[in-house]
């Protein structure tokens, strides 16, 4: 069973705080687990971290808005460790392991 951990803005760094506690706490005991963070000031690019037993720690960035290039860009990256530094989760380690971008269908 996954346990989700929830989410939160970015610049919020007690929730971070306490969301990468749920998560690691999760992750020691072997319960998959996983939450969210918006990391754009301005936009939502929501980047939500995942932790599998088989998979270790993924990184999952969904960027999907209409300013500037106008498409919906996923990124899948595996991590050594997740840490909390000066505000913001830091990836240790990244690995690419997909990453994809397609137009976003025009607005109404």
């Amino acid at each position: 069973m996954r346990r989700s951990c929830g989410s939160t803005g970015s610049f919020d760094e007690a929730g971070i705080a306490l969301l990468l506690d749920c998560f690691l706490n999760s992750a020691q005991r072997g319960q998959s687990t996983e939450f969210t963070v918006n990391n754009c000031i301005d936009c939502q690019i929501p980047n939500t971290y995942v932790w599998t037993p088989r998979d270790g720690i993924l990184r999952l960035v969904l960027e999907e808005d209409y300013f500037g290039d106008e498409l919906r860009e996923t990124t899948v990256q595996a991590c050594s460790e997740l840490r909390l530094q000066n505000g913001a989760l830091l990836c240790a380690e990244p690995l690419l392991l997909y990453t994809c971008e397609e137009p976003l269908l025009p607005r109404d």
